[in-house]
């Protein structure tokens, strides 16, 4: 007695999980299939996918920009702003100066994105911070060099980028440094041109409880 036949054999898609031959590849395949309803629910549907991914977008470049300043510059903001080995006539200077101003753009666009900072707002305060040091240095030097426009405008989103991040999550660091890096620029936009003796001093004790270097502990507590 013979027993039931074979079962057809499965198309070779079905058996390795792949993709059936359709003529698209797999990346040109929609991750997510637009919903059905109305047109209305359709746009809103598309328009709320294109405000994610700019979103994401403009966090990714923030941080890759900054990935580049803590690649090529300095993590301890006392011993770039002492500048005792004369690392601002360095190429990771340059570097890092670049990357610095495009992380204050992407900073720009993530605040028209997401006003409240909410996506990531931790992590991105962390960052935020080591990657306004050169900021800081750059607005610490305009008196000798002269005044920087571009400077001065990523100087100022860097604040407005923390004050927001204390409303949404409030931690020290955050609330030190914009008062560090506001009065750094208030005092060379003054008469004087440059920070006083108790300003300088201020700042000192405000930057030194986050040293990057040995003896201290950064951000940890």
């Amino acid at each position: 007695m013979t027993g039931p036949p074979p079962p057809a054999p499965q198309p070779a898609h079905l058996l390795v999980g792949s993709a059936p031959e359709t003529g698209t590849t797999a990346a040109e395949a929609p991750t997510a299939p637009v919903p059905r309803g109305s047109k209305n629910d359709r746009r809103r549907y598309r328009a709320k996918r294109r405000a994610q991914a700019q979103l994401v977008t403009a966090y990714g470049t923030f941080i890759l920009h900054v990935l580049h300043v803590l690649l090529h510059g300095k993590w301890d903001a006392v011993s770039m702003l002492e500048n005792r080995d004369g690392w601002i006539s360095s190429p990771g200077f340059m570097k890092c100066a670049s990357h610095s101003i495009a992380a204050s753009d992407a900073v720009s666009r993530i605040l028209a994105c997401d006003p409240e900072l909410s996506f990531m707002p931790y992590l991105f305060g962390i960052y935020l911070l080591h990657g306004s040091f050169i900021l800081l240095l750059f607005a610490d030097r305009m008196p000798q060099v002269g005044p920087n426009e571009s400077v001065e405008r990523a100087c100022e989103i860097i604040i407005r980028a923390h004050e927001v991040c204390v409303v949404t999550l409030s931690t020290e660091f955050q609330i030190r440094f914009r008062k560090v890096i506001r009065s750094t620029l208030y005092s060379v936009r003054s008469a004087a041109g440059a920070l006083t003796v108790e300003e300088s001093a201020a700042r000192q004790r405000a930057l030194s409880l986050y040293r990057w270097c040995s003896g201290f502990t950064g951000l940890a507590v």
